[in-house]
Protein backbone atom coordinates (compact mmCIF):
# COMPACT_ATOMS: atom_id res chain seq x y z
CA UNK A 1 0.00 0.00 0.00
CA UNK A 2 1.42 3.30 -1.06
CA UNK A 3 -1.21 5.47 0.56
CA UNK A 4 1.30 7.47 2.61
CA UNK A 5 2.35 9.75 -0.23
CA UNK A 6 -1.24 10.27 -1.30
CA UNK A 7 -2.30 11.22 2.22
CA UNK A 8 0.54 13.70 2.55
CA UNK A 9 -0.23 15.19 -0.86
CA UNK A 10 -3.89 15.68 0.09
CA UNK A 11 -2.97 17.34 3.37
CA UNK A 12 -0.48 19.68 1.74
CA UNK A 13 -3.08 20.71 -0.84
CA UNK A 14 -5.65 21.28 1.91
CA UNK A 15 -3.50 23.91 3.60
CA UNK A 16 -4.17 25.25 7.08
CA UNK A 17 -7.85 24.24 7.08
CA UNK A 18 -6.97 20.57 6.88
CA UNK A 19 -9.22 17.70 5.87
CA UNK A 20 -11.61 15.37 7.65
CA UNK A 21 -10.60 11.72 8.00
CA UNK A 22 -13.59 10.56 5.97
CA UNK A 23 -12.77 13.00 3.16
CA UNK A 24 -9.20 11.77 3.06
CA UNK A 25 -10.37 8.14 3.06
CA UNK A 26 -12.86 8.75 0.24
CA UNK A 27 -10.28 10.50 -1.93
CA UNK A 28 -7.69 7.77 -1.37
CA UNK A 29 -10.31 5.12 -2.10
CA UNK A 30 -11.37 6.84 -5.33
CA UNK A 31 -7.77 7.24 -6.50
CA UNK A 32 -6.94 3.57 -5.96
CA UNK A 33 -10.17 1.82 -6.91
CA UNK A 34 -10.23 0.69 -10.51
CA UNK A 35 -12.13 -1.69 -12.73
CA UNK A 36 -9.52 -4.42 -12.36
CA UNK A 37 -8.51 -3.88 -8.76
CA UNK A 38 -11.14 -3.54 -6.07
CA UNK A 39 -10.18 -1.84 -2.82
CA UNK A 40 -12.22 -2.20 0.34
CA UNK A 41 -13.22 1.21 1.75
CA UNK A 42 -13.09 -0.01 5.35
CA UNK A 43 -9.48 -1.14 4.91
CA UNK A 44 -8.53 2.22 3.41
CA UNK A 45 -10.28 4.10 6.22
CA UNK A 46 -8.51 2.02 8.90
CA UNK A 47 -5.17 2.61 7.22
CA UNK A 48 -5.74 6.38 7.01
CA UNK A 49 -6.72 6.51 10.69
CA UNK A 50 -3.70 4.49 11.78
CA UNK A 51 -1.34 6.56 9.61
CA UNK A 52 -2.68 9.85 10.98
CA UNK A 53 -2.56 8.71 14.60
CA UNK A 54 0.87 7.15 14.23
CA UNK A 55 2.34 10.31 12.73
CA UNK A 56 0.42 12.73 14.95
CA UNK A 57 1.51 11.48 18.35
CA UNK A 58 5.20 10.94 17.63
CA UNK A 59 7.93 13.37 18.58
CA UNK A 60 8.39 16.12 15.96
CA UNK A 61 5.22 14.96 14.24
CA UNK A 62 4.47 16.49 10.88
CA UNK A 63 0.70 16.00 11.19
CA UNK A 64 -1.43 17.84 13.73
CA UNK A 65 -5.08 18.25 14.63
CA UNK A 66 -6.78 21.45 13.53
CA UNK A 67 -8.79 21.76 16.73
CA UNK A 68 -11.96 20.42 15.18
CA UNK A 69 -12.72 16.79 15.88
CA UNK A 70 -11.47 14.52 13.09
CA UNK A 71 -9.71 17.22 11.05
CA UNK A 72 -5.97 17.02 10.42
CA UNK A 73 -3.39 19.17 8.65
CA UNK A 74 0.35 19.39 8.09
CA UNK A 75 2.20 20.80 11.10
CA UNK A 76 3.98 23.89 9.78
CA UNK A 77 6.20 24.13 12.88
CA UNK A 78 7.87 20.77 12.27
CA UNK A 79 11.19 20.38 10.47
CA UNK A 80 9.92 17.33 8.59
CA UNK A 81 6.93 19.27 7.25
CA UNK A 82 9.26 21.99 5.98
CA UNK A 83 10.88 19.33 3.82
CA UNK A 84 7.44 18.41 2.42
CA UNK A 85 6.57 22.01 1.54
CA UNK A 86 9.43 22.63 -0.90
CA UNK A 87 7.98 23.59 -4.24
CA UNK A 88 10.31 22.81 -7.13
CA UNK A 89 8.77 24.89 -9.88
CA UNK A 90 10.72 26.04 -12.90
CA UNK A 91 10.91 29.78 -13.10
CA UNK A 92 10.57 31.30 -16.53
CA UNK A 93 13.85 32.38 -17.98
CA UNK A 94 13.75 36.09 -18.68
CA UNK A 95 15.75 36.91 -21.76
CA UNK A 96 17.40 40.27 -21.97
CA UNK A 97 18.41 42.19 -25.06
CA UNK A 98 22.01 41.18 -24.49
CA UNK A 99 21.16 37.50 -24.83
CA UNK A 100 21.16 36.34 -28.41
CA UNK A 101 19.31 33.29 -29.54
CA UNK A 102 21.49 31.16 -31.77
CA UNK A 103 19.58 29.06 -34.26
CA UNK A 104 21.51 26.15 -35.63
CA UNK A 105 20.69 25.24 -39.21
CA UNK A 106 20.42 21.55 -39.85
CA UNK A 107 23.54 20.74 -41.85
CA UNK A 108 23.00 16.98 -41.97
CA UNK A 109 22.51 15.18 -45.25
CA UNK A 110 19.21 13.46 -46.00
CA UNK A 111 19.21 9.69 -45.93
CA UNK A 112 17.32 9.29 -49.21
Amino acid sequence: MNYDKQILMLLTEAGLDGLCVTQISKKIYNENCSFFEKVNFDDVHKYVLSFLHKNMYSRNSFIESTGKRGFYRINTQSYESDQLMFNFVDEEYAETEEDEIVIDDDQSLPLF
